[in-house]
């Protein structure tokens, strides 16, 4: 069994990564993102504008649409975990929970991008799909209307403009540290250049765990 978890800055490729690897060692993923989006539509509704406006969900409201998720599937394979934790508060209380579960945290995958520019021009210029939730760069795409993977509408994300980026990256900068360190004091920490291709990112991440941990890779 083994848990992976993503960090990194918005536009630094977790949720494309994170995919990605989910497929490759055949075990759940947990989009912490894709999950706040479902619920905004349902039973979050009210809190939907202020989101879309660069702001966060309480703690305790994303901490149990995380405990829901994970009581919904089998956690003997594993997941990956992405777009969660997001502060020192949250941290903890997911080790609280996989603890009740007897489970723990194996890798911390960082994603590491320190260019602005780059950062604001990947959200700017990325399509969510509204079915299976996967993100794509405007430059991979020969088609806007509709997602390569299952053919679901694509839509810019409503919180990609450049002043809730700008938000994004102002918590960013504040949590990331402490959250880097509350891992990195467990070991758990391994860094990933994320300025290169999608591709040569998944490498870099397959060969992290080829050599960290004995976990089948199925691409």
């Amino acid at each position: 069994m083994s848990i992976l978890l993503f960090l990194g800055p918005p536009g630094s490729g977790k949720s494309t990564q994170a995919n990605l690897i989910s497929e490759s060692l055949n075990i759940p993923l947990v989009s912490m993102g894709k999950l706040v989006r479902l619920s905004l539509e349902g039973s979050y509704k009210e809190y939907k504008e202020s989101v879309m406006n660069g702001n966060l969900l309480p703690d305790h409201i994303v901490f149990n649409i995380l405990s829901d998720t994970i009581e919904k599937f089998d956690t003997n394979k594993g997941f990956v975990l992405e777009g969660y934790p997001r502060t020192i508060a949250q941290a903890v209380q997911l080790d609280e929970l996989l603890m009740k579960k007897d489970l723990r945290i194996d890798m911390v995958l960082l994603l590491d991008l320190n260019d602005q520019n780059m950062i604001i021009n990947r959200l700017i210029n990325r399509f969510q799909c509204t079915r299976c939730g996967k993100s794509f760069d405007k430059a991979m795409l020969t088609n806007f209307s509709f997602c390569p993977v299952c053919q679901g509408n694509l839509q810019a994300r409503a919180d990609d403009t450049p002043l809730a980026v700008e938000q994004r990256m102002v918590y960013f900068q504040k949590e990331i540290d402490a959250l880097v360190h509350f891992y990195g004091d467990k070991s758990l920490v391994y860094k990933v250049d994320a300025t290169h291709s999608i591709q040569e990112v998944k490498n870099q991440i397959l060969q992290l765990i080829q050599t960290n941990m004995n976990l089948e890779i199925h691409s």
